[in-house]
């Protein structure tokens, strides 16, 4: 059967990779960057040779234990994406803003608010949810770009970032308003739009349900009067943002419309009752693979023709993020992955969704479950083999294989270890946030740098770059 997991080349493919993981240490680079290669390689033969030998199955249904639980294993590698993103939408638009709506944030990340996952110290948050079933078109406004460092992250229902707006990527000094379309609009396949003589950039996605993570620079260590504090930039950059349907955007004069308060009341008990089966992963194999189900089955795998596939990168607007490897043509991100789902079949994994197979019994259904577990604990190696050592002070720049994924099974296990390590990442060049704090001595009223900087010269938008991040032991932080 055709798949990434059943060919054992794509596990670790020599012609894409690149040294998965840097180190702050340059003296211990070369031996510290081998040992990962050499772990990552025996890792990946090692689940070769629990998964492929037990591949060999049919168009039908599975019956035997053994191949349940090795293709249950594989679809839970191949699904924490998509099923994560189902989840978490279906979570967040129950206690917080609902679809097509945004959350805003008036504070910076930090442990105790609800910034987002993982959240960056100096960066102010603004989160939402699209879902194209419910509004066909809708209009994203953003503020000037060229002065305030700000990334507009728009993940598809695969995890995948399609987009990115901002002052990488589009730098202006006025306001500018994207049309946003889903993949089965007349627009999809356009990179402007003139709608009733007003003129769009298009943002078009690959998937009906999709996220926005905005992330906005505020510098939490200056005067409040400074126009870079927390509370200027939260007046005149965060609550500039609105998203709104084209009708709400055309009937207001073709200018925004933004939420009479930016703050959402707390949940009531029903919703945080009704929210609770979608707050945490699943325990149960059933409730995973039938979160699954229901978001491939609103999220069909795009195609070959979907959105601007088949354009040259040359001709890519720069707001549109290309695929994972892009070197001539672009191709929507999660393009690629329907014959690794189709082996799914036999499981009762289709693209109508998740039918437990009637004829399964206790057996089967243990079976199942086992497989669960076990993709859960090879998903744990991995993530435990990745990580990087004391010999690096716990430091790694991960600037490969994130915010992107190849579809492959390397590409999904790096896609599903981004959602245990937090959720959902930038590509590479958007995760370096170029900063460069600095105040004033009071003795000698010269300029003092207050944090050090890191910054990330990109001599073409689509060249990856690496990304320092700070981590805790034995884990990955990619933003």
């Amino acid at each position: 059967m055709a798949n990434a997991f059943n060919d054992a080349a794509a596990y670790f493919p020599k012609s894409s990779h690149r040294t998965l993981v840097q180190y702050k240490h340059k003296s211990h680079f070369n031996r510290e960057a081998q040992m990962l290669y050499s772990r990552c390689c025996a890792f990946f033969a090692l689940v070769c040779a629990v998964l492929l030998p037990s591949l060999a199955i049919g168009a039908g249904l599975a019956t035997d234990p053994a191949e349940i639980t090795s293709l249950a294993a594989q679809a839970y590698i191949w699904g924490l994406g998509p099923e994560y993103i189902e989840r978490f939408s279906k979570y967040n638009t129950i206690i917080g803003a609902p679809f097509n709506a945004f959350k805003y944030s008036s504070v910076p990340a930090a442990w105790n608010n609800e910034a987002t996952n993982a959240g960056d110290a100096s960066v102010l948050y603004i989160s939402g949810f699209v879902h194209f079933d419910e509004s066909p078109a809708l209009v994203l406004t953003v503020p000037p770009s060229k002065d305030q460092y700000y990334v507009v992250a728009y993940y598809d229902a695969y995890a995948n970032t399609i987009g990115s707006i901002g002052t990488r990527t589009t730098p202006s000094d006025v306001m500018t308003s994207y049309l946003l379309v889903g993949p089965k609009s007349p627009y999809a396949h356009q990179q402007t739009a003139k709608i009733h003589g007003y003129e769009y950039p298009v943002m078009a996605s690959d998937t009906n349900v999709n996220w926005f993570l905005i992330r906005v620079l505020a510098n939490t260590l200056i005067d409040a009067s400074n126009p870079t504090s927390v509370p200027n930039v939260v007046n005149n950059v965060v609550q500039k943002f609105a998203l709104n349907t084209l009708q709400e955007f055309e009937q207001n004069g073709h200018q925004p419309v933004y939420p009479a308060s930016f703050v959402l009341p707390p949940p009531t008990d029903e919703q945080i009752q009704e929210a609770t089966p979608y707050q945490n992963a699943p325990k149960e194999a059933v409730d995973f693979f039938t979160q699954l189900g229901n978001a491939v089955a609103t999220n069909p795998i795009p195609n070959r023709g979907t959105g601007l596939s088949g354009t040259a990168l040359n001709d890519l607007p720069a707001w549109m993020a290309p695929q994972y490897g892009a070197t001539t043509i672009y191709l929507v991100p999660s393009y690629g992955q329907k014959a690794t789902f189709d082996s799914f079949a036999p499981l009762g994994l289709t693209e109508k969704g998740f039918q437990m197979p009637a004829k399964w019994g206790p057996l089967e259904q243990e079976a199942l479950q086992a497989g669960y577990v076990l993709g859960q604990q090879i998903l744990d190696q991995f993530i435990h083999n990745a990580a990087a050592g004391e010999n690096t002070n716990y430091w790694a720049i991960l600037n490969d294989l994130v915010g992107t994924y190849p579809n492959t099974t390397q590409g999904y296990f790096f896609r599903s270890l981004i959602v245990v390590e937090g959720g959902v990442a930038n590509i590479a060049v958007d995760a370096v946030y170029p900063t460069d704090v600095v105040a004033v001595d009071p003795k000698t009223n010269a300029p003092r740098r207050s944090m050090a900087t890191i910054l990330t010269r990109s001599r073409s938008r689509r060249q990856r770059h690496p990304t320092r991040h700070r981590r805790s032991r034995g884990s990955i932080r990619p933003w």
